[in-house]
């Protein structure tokens, strides 16, 4: 369903937001778009970036687990500043829907394991999602929301019905809210085991 797909293969989110700014730049800009980046920096095996790396260490110590962890957050911290150039540059903070998300956390020996797919535990299953709407104030909902509430949230920002089969449903009714609870909601996760 896609116009153009680029697959990569672990050549970092620079190599990535690279790609998706000649396509940004090469667009009719008075045509609406959807644009689906999916960086792989803050996977394993974790790659050392300075200096962030190096200031977590101190801060957290030198243990063989530490060094994981600060490998890990300092991927964080670098697709952090991509994606921050990319809303800079493009306007986004004004003019776009923006779904920040992670398809899943990461382990760090919580529950005696590393890495993820093994469990559902928390450190896995709850992951951020930030959502900027023109028009939305900034704000923190401490409901419970799920990723399958993405696709009901686009269709719903541009006008298009609700689809039954969808088991999400639109976080613009959120829109306006600096910070609160919504309604209470049960979000349900699940671990396929391949024997």
């Amino acid at each position: 369903g896609f116009d153009m797909f680029h697959q990569f293969k672990n050549q970092g989110s620079e190599t990535v937001a690279a790609k998706a700014m000649e396509f940004l730049d090469s667009r009719d800009a008075s045509r609406p778009y959807f644009l689906y980046l999916h960086f792989m920096d803050p996977h394993g095996p974790y790659i050392k970036h300075e200096p962030m790396f190096s200031a977590c260490i101190e801060k957290l110590g030198k243990s063989k687990q530490n060094r994981v962890r600060c490998r890990y957050a300092s991927e964080i911290t670098v697709v952090d500043k991509v994606i921050g150039a990319l809303v800079e540059k493009y306007g986004w903070k004004d003019n776009a829907l923006l779904f920040i998300t992670s398809d899943h956390g990461e382990e760090f020996w919580e529950h005696g394991d590393r890495g993820h797919g093994q469990s559902v535990y928390r450190e896995l299953i709850h992951v951020p999602l930030l959502v900027r709407s023109p028009g939305c104030r900034i704000g923190r909902v401490d409901s419970h929301v799920s990723s399958m509430d993405i696709l009901p949230t686009i269709a719903d920002s541009v006008g298009l019905p609700e689809n039954e089969s969808w088991q999400g449903q639109s976080l613009l009714r959120y829109c306006g809210q600096v910070s609160g609870t919504g309604e209470s909601r049960d979000i349900y996760s699940e671990r396929l085991q391949f024997d």
